[in-house]
């Protein structure tokens, strides 16, 4: 804001002369809005100018929408008081993050979920809003093409999303966030073909602990270790305690177990894997009847501590969109132990590891 009789200047300049650059204040005065004391950035005479003054300061982050009153006080003296019209507060992307590892910054794959954290990006709590792509206002598309949207949290300003199957699978791509208020700055995105990233179970130990959310094939029974288990405060034993496979339980898997992996990234998806075929139109889920099933174009592999594992599925869950299911079995040769490293890798070099547990 502009202003007079804000007194000496840390430099002096002659009278009726207009200085070429910011000549700053002796004092720095202060700035109320609304009843908040605003951060002052520069308080100088204005350049070319004779006799004005140049205030430069932050608004408050939590000043409401609406007109607020502002004044100025600096050596003891107060000024006048104007008003301001303050607007909503416009969005703004800080980081897009893989939906799963909450990695690969910047990066993005067609069919997969990615995770969005900014400010002033989400209006209220919606953890149901898939298939919609606007929900209260909020709408983030990817190159003008909306996005269905699963996750709005507005107490960690994240959303989650899907990318649209129809994106390019290489380029750079432009993700914007619209409120009611306006539109954000673009954040650019690099697409891939694919960029595996495995779910995570976390422990709550310490230090935390994270392995891959993967499941004893046909059963809710985790690959973790008894102490994992215990702090889940899940069953353990589940085979030899006879705990039904539709329960939550948790006890490491044996070589020749077949597991099924929960990831995103792993790429377009077709009927049968056909090259050829239509990927999941955007917006819908994989029929839940897996008929037809949804197979990934680019086949993964796989290994339990560094040990090859046969790939006996990789595809889309079926009654899902974005999650992506892989199932492997536990080669013969893998070692033993309560963090024993699984990996899948994407013919593009992109890969992700977590550990399991292996008896």
């Amino acid at each position: 804001m502009y202003g007079i009789g804000l007194g000496p200047t840390k430099t002096v300049v002659p009278t009726g002369a207009a200085p070429t650059g910011l000549v700053e204040t002796a004092t720095l005065p202060t700035v109320t809005v609304a009843g908040q004391q605003a951060q002052v950035i520069v308080s100088a005479l204005a350049p070319n100018s004779v006799g004005l003054f140049q205030i430069n300061f932050t608004l408050p982050v939590n000043i409401a929408e609406g007109t607020h009153p502002v004044f100025l006080e600096i050596g003891g003296k107060r000024s006048n008081s104007v008003t301001l019209p303050v607007g909503k507060p416009l969005p703004l992307v800080s980081r897009v993050v893989n939906g799963a590892s909450f990695g690969s910054q910047g990066f993005a794959v067609p069919g997969s979920f990615l995770t969005v954290n900014g400010m002033n990006i989400t209006p209220q709590e919606n953890l149901a809003a898939f298939p919609a792509t606007t929900v209260d206002g909020l709408t983030v598309t990817i190159n003008n093409v909306a996005a269905p949207l699963f996750h709005v949290i507005p107490s960690a300003n994240q959303i989650t999303l899907l990318v649209p199957t129809e994106l390019p699978e290489t380029g750079n791509l432009n993700l914007q966030v619209r409120t009611t208020a306006g539109a954000s700055p673009n954040f650019a995105l690099t697409m891939l073909a694919a960029d595996p990233a495995i779910f995570r179970v976390s422990v709550p130990s310490t230090p935390p602990k994270t392995y891959a959310a993967a499941l004893l094939a046909n059963t809710r029974w985790l690959p973790l270790p008894e102490s994992s288990a215990r702090l889940l405060q899940l069953p353990i034993n589940c085979q030899a305690d006879g705990i039904s496979p539709l329960s939550f339980c948790a006890q490491p898997a044996r070589r020749g177990d077949i597991l099924q992996i929960f990831s995103t990234g792993l790429g377009k998806a077709t009927p049968g894997g056909d090259p050829a075929g239509m990927p999941l139109i955007t917006g819908s889920l994989a029929p839940a009847d897996a008929n037809p099933l949804y197979l990934t174009i680019l086949k993964p592999v796989a290994s339990v501590g560094d040990v090859a594992a046969s790939v006996l599925f990789s595809g889309i869950a079926p009654g899902f969109a974005g999650l992506y299911q892989v199932n492997i079995q536990v080669p013969e040769g893998a070692p033993a132990g309560d963090e024993v490293p699984m990996k899948i890798t994407m013919p593009n070099g992109r890969s992700d590891t977590l550990p399991i547990a292996v008896r």
